[in-house]
């Protein structure tokens, strides 16, 4: 006699509203959702790339997991990825998903390459349970050793608005 199985379509009716909700947030706030690519409900890192000359936020989610270790053959120099960040923000470029996947990619693995970057990961994964740490990294494409600075703020928020971001990059700025 065969086995009675029971599907909980409740749990995946509530992560498929979770997910519809984050997204009418995130368009809320001011971003623009292209597709559905959207991670943060299951993510423990959202990172923001904030380029210092052209307005524009590059925003993605991801896992402390998913970041390769600083000595990981994938891990690239800091600078390869500012060299390639002309053709990431030139606005005549399409950015369809395979340029946005490989940007990512090459975010993920150019950010372990920094000097400052094992305590700096320690210090955003290290928040309360209820808690998601954002990580701001604003790009100085004149500088191929390191970003002008790494952010980090601990929120409730899955995905921080524009305004919020804007006020940290405002305060960051204030303090120097």
């Amino acid at each position: 006699m065969a086995e009675k199985q029971i599907v909980d379509f409740m749990a995946r009716l509530h992560k498929k509203q979770k997910k519809k909700a984050l997204k009418e947030k995130i368009s809320a706030s001011g971003w623009v959702i292209e597709d559905n690519g959207v991670r943060a409900l299951d993510s423990e890192i959202c990172v923001y790339i904030i380029d210092t000359t052209s307005e524009g936020v590059m925003l993605f989610a991801c896992n402390k997991a998913d970041i390769p270790a600083p000595h990981s053959d994938k891990v690239i120099h800091w600078g390869q990825f500012v060299l390639a960040w002309d053709v990431i923000a030139d606005p005549a470029m399409a950015f369809d998903e395979t340029h946005k996947f490989n940007t990512i990619d090459f975010a993920m693995r150019a950010l372990p390459s920094l000097d400052q970057w094992p305590e700096f990961l320690n210090k955003a994964c290290n928040t309360a349970e209820n808690m998601t740490a954002h990580i701001l990294v604003i790009v100085d494409r004149q500088n191929l050793d390191a970003p002008l600075e790494l952010i980090v703020a601990h929120a409730t928020s899955q995905v921080l608005n524009a305004e919020s971001i804007q006020s940290i990059v405002d305060n960051y700025i204030k303090g120097m």
